[in-house]
């Protein structure tokens, strides 16, 4: 029987990790029976990330280094759609998988035939000491951290995903050469001077179009590595900014894309009162601080941005 799955790990500058990614997939259960190659895409990295995955390669022959030139995580993923196996799992640079989502993912299929994208829990993982600030600032916006869950003991009893996300994201290899053939993604994504998003949304969103259905299964399990560095005041505000232009640039692309831009700034004017108000409520440090300064950012930003497009424009 063919091996089922294909691992894409998309990185750039990702020399503090990659090797501890690298690790968790190598220790995965029935690795060598499910995975046929573990793709390492480099998104012109300026650090060693390449020395380090080579390094590697050499001593596991299922490892293969791939560079792309043009940056963006989608033109990165792209090299996915040549994978020879049924199936993609798409794996980030600071992600780390437990040693039994393969086989996890493999029941997971067999019991959703239908499926096209299939993610699975992901749990945030702070390897640096924190600060109060950073460690309130974690538990406001883990959710736009790419995390479902801050601790593991969270997941007994929560609510499946409703909404792919790029981390540990599963998508049939079929659809991904459909959506190849038709044209790639609009969105590129994020590169290495922009935290921009919404390709996760855009690739499944083409992949749905096709008949297929989601699926979320909490026993697959990844750690994603959040270091404090990502929990400054000046990442979270290119973080949010980044992730609300590539909302704005998502819904730019429907056909209803006036309507849509219209009743999503009604809605974030009422947030903007009512975060307001909390924030004038809540401590300066606090959770509720950080997520009301956060929301107020996002809607102030997609607000601009449709009022520099005159509502009907698609710069």
């Amino acid at each position: 029987m063919s091996k089922p799955f294909t691992i894409v790990v998309c990185t750039y500058n990702g020399s503090r990790f990659i090797s501890l990614v690298i690790e968790a997939l190598l220790k995965q259960n029935n690795l060598h029976e499910l995975v046929h190659e573990i793709m390492i895409v480099d998104n012109k990295s300026t650090d060693n990330t390449k020395d380090i995955i080579l390094e590697h390669s050499l001593k596991h022959p299922l490892i293969n280094y791939c560079f792309e030139e043009k940056q963006g995580l989608s033109n990165a993923r792209r090299h996915a759609s040549k994978a020879q196996t049924d199936w993609v799992i798409f794996v980030d640079d600071d992600n780390l998988l437990q040693c039994d989502w393969l086989i996890e993912l493999q029941r997971t299929i067999e019991e959703n035939p239908n499926a096209g994208v299939i993610n699975g829990a992901v749990i945030a993982c702070c390897i640096d000491e924190l600060t109060n600030e950073e460690l309130h600032c974690l538990h406001a916006m883990y959710h736009n951290l790419a995390c479902t869950h801050l601790k593991e003991e969270d997941i007994k009893g929560s609510k499946p995903n409703l909404i792919p996300m790029g981390a540990g994201m599963c998508v049939k290899v079929e659809a991904l050469k459909v959506i190849d053939k038709e044209g790639w993604l609009v969105l590129t994504g994020r590169t290495k001077n922009s935290l921009s998003s919404g390709e996760d949304t855009e690739l499944s969103n083409r992949v749905f179009a096709q008949g297929y259905k989601y699926v979320c299964n909490y026993n697959m399990r990844l750690k994603h590595i959040i270091p404090a560095s990502r929990l400054s005041s000046e990442y979270m505000t290119r973080l949010i900014i980044g992730l609300t232009n590539g909302r704005y640039d998502f819904i730019s692309n429907n056909r209803m894309f006036i309507i849509s831009r219209f009743l999503r700034c009604i809605k974030y004017i009422a947030m903007i009162v009512y975060m307001k108000h909390i924030f004038k409520k809540s401590k300066v440090d606090s959770i509720e601080a950080f997520s009301a300064k956060y929301n107020i950012l996002s809607a102030k930003t997609f607000i601009s941005r449709t009022k520099n497009d005159l509502l009907i424009g698609r710069n």
